[in-house]
């Protein structure tokens, strides 16, 4: 019986559908100081969103090396469950890696800020989808 309420109570996130943000960031070289600064913030702001999730989608945070190169961005634009990668320190390396992303259509924000972004449009998503497209309000260039 009390098993019975307990889920009653809970909300049941083993329904819904996971989506990845992906998170690249220096996490080798010269700047991976703050590379490995920002992956504990990002966790945590993945996990509090999960936490509350009461809509469609479940959210899983992947993380790569930005010194990895285009080869990430690849890897990434290859998922079809990504929604969006946000991250990278280096300007620079987020403009080479830019076409990827526009070809495959994933939304793209730049910094910390931008998984605060994205995770803003997974909450706005529709029950069609969140889309992997350019011209949302998360999609910047």
């Amino acid at each position: 019986m009390l098993l019975l309420v307990a889920l009653a109570c809970s909300p049941l996130q083993y329904n819904l559908r996971t989506i990845k943000i992906g998170l690249v960031a220096p996490i080798t070289g010269p700047r991976h100081a703050e590379g490995e600064a920002w992956v504990p913030e990002v966790r945590a702001m993945v996990s509090e969103w999960n936490r509350g999730a009461t809509g469609l989608y479940r959210v899983e945070l992947v993380i790569y090396d930005e010194s990895e190169g285009p080869v990430v961005a690849r890897r990434l634009a290859v998922d079809p469950e990504v929604l969006g990668v946000a991250g990278y320190a280096d300007p620079a390396n987020l403009e080479r890696d830019r076409p990827v992303y526009d070809e495959a259509r994933i939304r793209v924000a730049a910094g910390l800020e931008g998984v605060r972004d994205l995770l803003a449009g997974v909450a706005e998503a529709t029950p069609g989808g969140p889309a992997r497209r350019p011209g949302s309000p998360t999609y910047t260039r």
